[in-house]
């Protein structure tokens, strides 16, 4: 079993010297001085939706982090750390190219995605860890949660052995059932199948809530195709406001607000739990929005917005661009949930 007391001991200084040195074609090199084994957990909660304890990986997964306390604010989280260990003792970033990766790099407030490419690992068993913390102003504070899971890199896709790979069509879906269930949604105990507007705001009732808004990008290939040839993804730009504050989408290099031009990366460049190759498709699915909210915070702000622009590609041959705008008032209405302003050619 993995060192608990060493990942919950976790402080700014080992944590910068465990992600600054990250795995190189499957060779698990030393990540610094041995790390603090004192427990310094703060009430601040992580965790790790997906992927589930027990979940085979094949050769690339997408993972989602979630703080469950709907008490801590985003000026509460400076750093999201997404990492793995062969051991339980020695632990390495999932994405070397993210030593040390913001808070909102990848995703809402309180919500964050990351890449874990696998292909240069081992087979066989391993964690994967979440954690979050406001770092350089409280390096005591950090919350974690971590897994074991299976990688089994086989190297199938379902694909054909075709040489070349084309779109023919894109669609942006909204309503009717997803082709792929949703990981966040399926953790709620909820239907996780159905796309459209989805929360569960009830003032009546103490919360917290959630509200997003479920979609799929559906890419029809031209017959005969490829899709590990094809090259795709996702991008946006986003605002948000949430509990007095605002929130921009970025990435380690850029700021993407939704009245800007600049896109940030929102990946969904391979196959996961969120994206799906067949012999005639590819689709994934995205569900943005908030996945804790607060009654106490929509009352005594100014409830909740976000706004994005999204643009997806599967080249050669199809993209699409597309609005989300979430808005809840004060008194917890639904004044607007919807995707608007789609464009696919």
């Amino acid at each position: 079993m993995p060192n608990r007391d060493l990942f919950a001991g976790v402080g700014i200084v080992g944590l910068v010297f465990l992600l600054l040195f990250p795995y190189t074609n499957a060779q698990f090199t030393p990540v610094g001085p041995q790390l603090p084994t004192t427990p310094t957990l703060s009430p601040m909660k992580a965790e790790l939706a997906f992927p589930r304890s027990g979940t085979v990986i094949n050769n690339y997964e997408r993972l989602f982090g979630l703080n469950i306390n709907p008490s801590v604010l985003p000026k509460d989280t400076d750093q999201v750390f997404f990492m793995f260990s062969p051991d339980g003792v020695s632990w390495f970033s999932t994405d070397p190219s993210y030593p040390v990766q913001n808070g909102t790099a990848f995703g809402e407030t309180g919500y964050w995605e990351a890449d874990w490419d696998t292909s240069k690992l081992p087979n066989g068993q391993y964690y994967v860890g979440f954690a979050f913390g406001n770092f350089p102003y409280s390096p005591n504070k950090c919350s974690y949660d971590y897994i074991p899971v299976t990688v089994n890199n086989t190297n199938t896709t379902n694909t054909t052995n075709s040489s070349f790979c084309a779109c023919q069509t894109m669609t942006i879906k909204n309503t009717g059932t997803a082709d792929i269930a949703n990981p966040l949604l399926g953790r709620r105990g909820v239907d996780n199948t159905t796309l459209g507007p989805r929360d569960n705001i009830n003032m009546s009732a103490p919360g917290p809530y959630f509200i997003m808004n479920f979609f799929e990008v559906d890419a029809s290939l031209v017959p005969g195709s490829n899709a590990a040839l094809c090259t795709e993804g996702q991008t946006a730009r986003r605002t948000s406001v949430y509990a007095g504050h605002v929130d921009y989408k970025r990435n380690s290099t850029s700021i993407c607000p939704y009245n800007g031009t600049d896109m940030c990366d929102d990946a969904y460049k391979k196959p996961s739990k969120v994206k799906e190759h067949t012999p005639t498709a590819i689709h994934w699915i995205d569900s943005p929005g908030q996945p804790i909210l607060k009654k106490e915070y929509l009352q005594n702000y100014t409830g909740y917005l976000y706004q994005a622009h999204f643009e997806a590609h599967v080249n050669p041959g199809c993209q699409c661009t597309w609005d989300v705008v979430i808005n809840v008032s004060r008194s917890g209405e639904v004044v607007e949930n919807q995707v608007k302003n789609v464009n696919c050619g």
